[in-house]
């Protein structure tokens, strides 16, 4: 399932969508469809976002997620399989996302 939260004037859509690693924060566009914005952050790879909350006309995206164990990257985390879906509890951190 797929959920919506934002809206911007030029058609760009945030929320968050269910997968096999647990929900994830997305934007979607008309022009590239639907993208994981994990896949769209390099400078932390310990953050996983979960849940796009809003995005303003200039695609400023405010994002939660949580901020994982010493040890264990986001990469290994999408490799490992629900056994460890309890990695995104914990407290949330909310993230703003600038388009670069």
């Amino acid at each position: 399932y797929s959920e919506v939260f934002g809206v911007n004037d030029l058609g760009q859509v945030v929320g968050s969508s269910a997968s096999s690693m647990g929900s994830r924060a997305f934007l979607w566009t008309a022009q590239n469809g639907m993208v994981d914005l994990n896949s769209l952050i390099s400078s932390n790879p310990n953050i996983v976002l979960v849940s796009a909350l809003s995005i303003n006309n200039k695609g400023m995206i405010a994002a939660a997620g949580n901020v994982l164990g010493a040890g264990v990257s986001r990469n290994q985390l999408i490799q490992i399989d629900a056994e460890i879906s309890h990695l995104h509890g914990g407290p949330q951190h909310i993230f703003l996302l600038i388009p670069q």
